[in-house]
């Protein structure tokens, strides 16, 4: 499309509603008052003048520069920027008008929506990611549609991928790391008793969220991103992208935390599977590298499932070397069985009191506004614990499997009835994000 002239740009900011009639007038007014040298008078230039002055976003700047009339909303959500992903879906950042409040959100494949196993899977992933209620886990909020547009709003996790950082800063201290691993999987042992599967664990799916002012840069917070911002929420059934050259190259290093089984383009993804990624998590922040990684996904995924990693390096305590070694065997069978088993394992060699058994969440339940943060000089004093094998834990151990919790059935059910017909609404949490209705189209 040719780019607009100025004045076919001050209407189309208008007519996408990115400015108000008012403010357009108003805006159009003192940039004719600049000084030629100061500015151009050229399309392109309004819109950097404008990106500079925070009236736009740069997403929105260069689209409307080129005539892209949008839509530069989702119902009540103004979309502020476009993020690149992998798969079918498109992820956005974006501002819920009534409240202000700043999200992600994740427009849906209208016609990957309108399959009925997809769109129940989506439902119940849904579900399940809006129940969980661990502090490490990133909030997933609401599954709204707006005038055909399916889409999942979620909170906006800000912060340093965690495996950059990694990268950059080396391995954490044997406590520090065995204590980050017991907290994500604590959480994901949460996915587990709902029923879902993260399907998608390694280093970066997580953020580290800025320290506290004067503290070490590794103090701040960890979170864990889940459904749908981790991996694909199209991919049915779940399993990592493993089918061919290109989809091998964008996974890249996440490689290393593939579970040797799901090389079977027949297996999907499991709570063993996830387990096999905490354990995987584990070597890497005790090590400083992925386990087996160097840098060809297809060549690290053969060394997993033949070799095994390299040993870990002398400084870690032997029980978290055996504990890495449970959790990382490739029998599945071998494995501790969920997340919730691996946590209580991570527990016990880290001597950590096991907290009791929190209650199943609900759908109102909320983290905590200030949850502990994961800081250097708030951790405690560690002497390490032989973990206990498998094939002969008890129920001395601490260790227990999280009972499934059962699913919000008439969901699902409606979803089913609501894809036959091609149309569905379903709103998890109206107090938490309100959605629009405005005219959207994929």
């Amino acid at each position: 499309m040719p780019a607009p002239t100025p004045d076919e740009f001050w209407q189309l900011l208008v007519r996408t509603r990115l400015l108000e009639p008012g403010a357009a007038a108003a805006l159009r007014a003192e940039h004719a008052t600049l000084p030629p040298a100061a500015v151009d008078g050229s399309t392109k230039a309004i819109a950097a003048w404008l990106c500079g002055r925070g009236v736009i976003t740069r997403w929105q700047a260069r689209r409307a520069a080129i005539g892209d009339t949008g839509p530069f909303f989702l119902g009540e959500y103004r979309l502020l920027e476009r993020h690149d992903r992998e798969g079918d879906s498109l992820l956005f950042t974006a501002r819920h008008e009534p409240s202000g409040r700043v999200v992600a959100v994740m427009l849906l494949n209208g016609k990957r929506c309108r399959e009925i196993e997809l769109w129940t899977e989506i439902v119940r992933r849904t579900t399940a990611a809006h129940r969980a209620a661990d502090p490490m886990l990133g909030r997933t909020w609401s599954l709204e549609q707006a005038n055909g547009s399916r889409f999942i709003v979620c909170e906006l996790l800000a912060g340093t991928n965690v495996a950059d950082e990694l990268e950059r800063l080396g391995p954490l201290p044997p406590q520090q790391a065995g204590v980050l691993v017991w907290q994500i999987a604590k959480a994901v042992g949460e996915l587990h008793g709902l029923g879902s599967v993260h399907g998608s664990l390694s280093l970066d799916a997580l953020r580290r969220e800025p320290p506290p002012p004067g503290s070490g840069e590794r103090n701040g917070r960890v979170r864990l991103l889940q459904f749908p911002l981790a991996g694909d929420p199209h991919q049915l059934p779940l399993r990592p992208p493993l089918a061919g050259e290109a989809e091998l190259a964008r996974l890249a290093r996440r490689a290393a935390y593939v579970a040797p089984e799901l090389l079977d383009p027949e297996a999907a993804c499991s709570p063993r599977s996830d387990v096999y990624a905490l354990g995987a998590m584990l070597f890497a922040l005790l090590s400083g590298r992925p386990p087996c990684w160097n840098g060809d996904a297809q060549d690290t995924l053969q060394a997993a499932a033949t070799t095994g990693p390299a040993l870990l390096p002398a400084s870690v305590p032997p029980p978290l070397v055996e504990l890495v070694g449970f959790m990382m065997a490739r029998d599945p069978a071998s494995r501790y069985g969920t997340a919730a088993e691996a946590a209580a394992a991570v527990a016990v060699c880290l001597g950590l009191a096991e907290p009791p058994a929190a209650p199943a969440p609900t759908p109102e339940a909320r983290p905590a506004a200030n949850p502990r943060p994961m800081a250097d000089d708030a951790l405690p004093d560690f002497s390490f614990a032989e973990p206990v094998p498998r094939a002969r834990r008890t129920a001395a151990t601490g260790t227990r499997r999280l009972s499934r919790l059962p699913l919000m059935g008439g969901l699902v059910a409606a979803a089913i009835l609501a894809g036959a017909a091609g149309l569905i609404w379903s709103r998890l949490d109206r107090g938490e994000a309100d959605g629009g209705r405005g005219p959207v189209t994929r």
